[in-house]
């Protein structure tokens, strides 16, 4: 997704249980300055809220990219940050393909996680 809209910021949330992934729901980005900056719909977050637990799953991850700059957490992904043990995907279009790393937030910093090959591109 990131790919079809290279000059914002896309975002959503992955749903699951446990280390397994099922569900991928991306959610508009309504932020000012959506090139440099997530927010998301919160309506949309809402409605991908009840389907996680229609679907008996948990938030297992938030994703969103990086247009412009490192698959690092910035001053303002770390500032924003409202989920504790959740993972936090981030993939940066600064090269072809593009990086994407892991980090898992503890509820204070960024740590950060080894992916799977698989996840990687």
């Amino acid at each position: 997704m990131a790919l079809q809209s290279p000059q914002v910021e896309v975002c959503g949330l992955l749903g699951g249980n446990r280390n397994e992934l099922r569900s991928f729901y991306p959610i508009c980005n309504i932020a000012d300055d959506p090139g440099r900056l997530f927010v998301m719909d919160p309506v949309e977050q809402l409605r991908a809220f009840r389907q996680m637990n229609q679907r008996g799953e948990e938030l297992r991850a938030i994703y969103h990219s990086h247009p412009a700059s490192a698959a690092l957490p910035s001053g303002t992904d770390l500032a924003l940050a409202k989920y504790p043990q959740v993972y936090y995907l981030i993939a940066s279009l600064l090269s072809t393909p593009p990086e994407m790393r892991a980090y898992y937030f503890t509820g204070e910093a960024f740590t950060p996680v080894e992916l799977d090959d698989r996840y990687r591109a």
